[in-house]
């Protein structure tokens, strides 16, 4: 028979609970360096909270601040191109012009991955407004 050491144990949690435990432990301290990207790995993990809509205004100068994200190894659109999706976390619609001020990138820039995403069915543009909002199937 094992002891419980040789055990793990996952455990189910939600965006939101990660929040809270983040904004709970050390009197914040830990989400306030999370907040000005002092902690390894901080621009992953804002990226993965606000496409779970836990963490608002997060823009590509905050995943810039994260040196893992910065590596030659690392596909720099993939990053820019799950920071655009981050955005409709927040936010029902965007306008080309709301997504770039949103994420801190060129319109241009901002258009493109809006149309790649629609064009992969991940984003849908609307009839009337021509905004962009989360296809269907995935709200």
């Amino acid at each position: 028979m094992s002891s419980s050491e040789d055990y793990h144990y996952l455990l189910p949690v939600s965006a939101a609970q990660v929040h809270q435990l983040m904004q709970s432990l050390d009197g914040g301290e830990l989400s306030q360096s999370l907040d000005r990207g002092e902690l390894p790995g901080s621009g992953a993990l804002r990226l993965l909270l606000a496409l779970a809509g836990e963490w608002n205004g997060l823009k590509l100068t905050d995943i810039n601040a994260d040196r893992r994200l910065r590596g030659e190894r690392v596909h720099r659109s993939l990053v820019q191109g799950v920071l655009v999706l981050s955005a409709f976390a927040e936010s029902e619609e965007l306008s080309t012009t709301e997504l770039a001020e949103r994420v801190g990138m060129q319109r241009t820039t901002g258009w493109r991955f809006a149309r790649t995403w629609t064009a992969m069915g991940v984003l849908e543009q609307t009839r009337k407004s021509h905004r962009y909002r989360l296809a269907r199937t995935l709200r």
